[in-house]
């Protein structure tokens, strides 16, 4: 399935009936130029997950095709269930936020990880396995991540490694209607 049949769909154009009520928010994970990302539970599933909420004072035509484009990737991710990719959840409009409502991985970054063990060849050669096969699944829909980093390499609870943060990719066909 290619990206363009996604940008046809009407996937990330309705909000879900998700509310922000229904999380508790554990604690901050991290911060960006756009909002935050928090660790929240569901209140009925007891389920955490990983929530960007994006500043909405923060928008303007380019930061909201990015935030357009990440959703339809999370959602392309999360339909396909493509490994070693995080997906999305669902999501939902407050007053101030958008919020995205990701899978949470609570191993940490590839970086936290290579800060903190000198990684043995094998481990090392697992992993970009596992990032090229998710590499792979982008780019046969036409997805160029932009931002690939040991930070956004998570860790799931299984210790694989799943790329986030799909902001600044770019989704199109070759040629390229513009530089990536």
């Amino acid at each position: 399935m290619a990206l363009p049949a996604i940008h046809q769909s009407e996937l990330a154009r309705t909000p879900s009936k998700s509310r922000s009520e229904d999380y508790n928010i554990l604690s901050v994970l991290g911060e960006g130029s756009f909002g935050q990302v928090f660790l929240a539970e569901h209140k009925h599933s007891k389920k955490k997950f990983a929530i960007k909420a994006i500043t909405k004072n923060v928008y303007d035509e380019q930061a909201t095709q990015k935030i357009e484009t990440e959703k339809k990737i999370l959602q392309l991710v999360k339909k396909e269930k493509a490994p070693f990719l995080i997906g999305l959840d669902t999501y939902f409009v407050t007053n101030y936020n958008e919020c995205l409502v990701m899978e949470y991985a609570p191993g940490g970054d590839l970086r936290l990880l290579m800060d903190k063990y000198d990684l043995p060849l094998k481990c090392s050669i697992f992993y970009a396995a596992c990032i090229v096969q998710g590499l792979k699944f982008l780019h046969e829909n036409n997805i160029v991540h932009r931002d690939l980093k040991p930070e956004n390499i998570l860790l799931d609870k299984r210790g694989y490694p799943r790329i986030t943060d799909y902001g600044i990719s770019k989704t199109g066909t070759f040629p390229w209607p513009h530089i990536i």
